[in-house]
């Protein structure tokens, strides 16, 4: 739910950032009140290290795995971001100004595809606003239930040649064309539907 929202840039929302205070509150005074009172309170070393591990339910804000060998291996995000050093050409269309009577514009964004574009100029803004050469990228993941929104989303921002993925990270990331659609299109640039990270 988009009102469930704490922050769109937390990457969890309200429910779970409550649940999460409580689990590190309670865990944190009952381990004071042992350090406190250790006559009063006692706790064995395993439920110590319970309580302690209790306390740090914000590292899934942090890390994307938590990989204990032999204990426990741990994926908490359904979405990754990356830097690609040179943007990706346009495979598909040429740029809008090399447009002709017969080639038409391409029609506005559907509402993935918006959003692809929403994302990619946010963040690319955020990081590299004065560095043209680079490009801030992301993906998600199979796994996550968005995966359809964004794999139509991205064809379609692919087909009309704003977005390119790389081969390799199968990141997408904005074209030349992208960047400069995103930066004179302010319903985009400023759109509050995108992908926080």
């Amino acid at each position: 739910m988009p009102d469930a929202q704490l922050d769109p840039g937390a990457g969890m929302n309200r429910l779970q950032l409550q649940a999460g205070f409580w689990v590190s509150g309670v865990s944190l005074l009952v381990l004071f009140l042992h350090v406190a009172l250790p006559d009063r309170v006692r706790l064995d070393q395993g439920t110590q290290v319970v309580l302690a591990i209790a306390t740090l339910p914000w590292l899934a804000l942090f890390f994307k795995k938590i990989t204990i060998p032999g204990v426990v291996d741990v994926e908490t995000r359904d979405r990754e971001q990356g830097v690609a050093a040179s943007p990706t050409p346009a495979a598909t269309r040429a740029p809008a100004a090399a447009l002709t009577a017969d080639q038409p514009a391409p029609a506005p964004p559907s509402a993935p595809a918006k959003k692809i574009l929403a994302t990619l100029g946010r963040y690319q803004a955020q990081f590299f606003r004065h560095d043209p050469t680079r490009r801030w990228t992301f993906r998600v993941h199979p796994r996550s239930p968005d995966f359809a929104a964004f794999l139509s989303g991205v064809g379609e921002a692919v087909k009309a040649g704003w977005v390119a993925v790389s081969p390799l990270t199968h990141h997408c990331m904005l074209t030349n064309e992208g960047l400069a659609y995103v930066e004179n299109h302010a319903e985009i640039r400023d759109s509050r539907d995108f992908y926080p990270f």
